[in-house]
């Protein structure tokens, strides 16, 4: 689609692309469609490494195209709202942030679904990163916090507990070897300490 896009006059061609697929393609698509000359927009996770976000960016600042990376809350009215609450000072100093960001997809692996299924890929590493959900649909948690607060994080607690059961529940679920392979290092609670604290 990319080259086949790219090779269309500038008035004939899409005017940009969303790339909203699995994780482990957003790197790929999004530099395939730079190279192309066409305008991205990416969900997250931008790519599965520094160096390939990297890339992206020299694509980018060589084309001069414009390239989103999408965080859509930003535009919900009751985050705007809450962001002019503490604009104007109603809610005072911000002393901490407590987000959470509850999730349905993981209840397919409780029911043993499939391979294929989103409840699988995304907690498979080599699927969706090695951070998996946390450097997804987490980062939304960061993005919200900042935008609301005009903050900037320096640091962040997470609780890997319900992320612990829900891998070992897969590992132990009718899931293929593969997937199993993935988990296994997750998979034994007493292998992560309740909470990772990262800087």
């Amino acid at each position: 689609m990319a080259l086949t896009e790219g090779a269309l006059p500038l008035g004939e061609r899409i005017d940009f692309v969303t790339i909203v697929a699995r994780n482990d393609l957003h790197y790929p698509v999004a530099k395939a469609f730079l190279q192309a000359g066409i305008h991205t927009v990416c969900e997250k996770p931008l790519a599965f490494s520094l160096a390939e976000a990297k890339e992206l960016k020299k694509l980018v600042d060589a084309s001069g195209l414009v390239f989103a990376l999408t965080h859509n809350y930003t535009g919900y009215p009751m985050v705007k709202e809450a962001r002019a609450m503490v604009k104007s000072g109603k809610l005072g100093r911000i002393l901490k942030i407590v987000a959470e960001y509850p999730q349905g997809y993981a209840v397919g692996a409780l029911k043993e679904q499939a391979d294929g299924a989103i409840s699988i890929w995304r907690m498979d590493p080599s699927i969706a990163g090695i951070s998996n959900c946390f450097g997804d649909i987490g980062s939304q948690a960061e993005n919200l916090a900042r935008y609301i607060t005009g903050l900037e994080l320096e640091e962040v607690a997470a609780d890997l507990n319900t992320f612990i059961l829900a891998a070992h529940l897969t590992t132990t679920a009718a899931c293929s070897s593969a997937t199993k392979a993935a988990h296994a290092a997750c998979s034994t609670p007493h292998r992560f300490p309740p909470a990772m604290r990262t800087t």
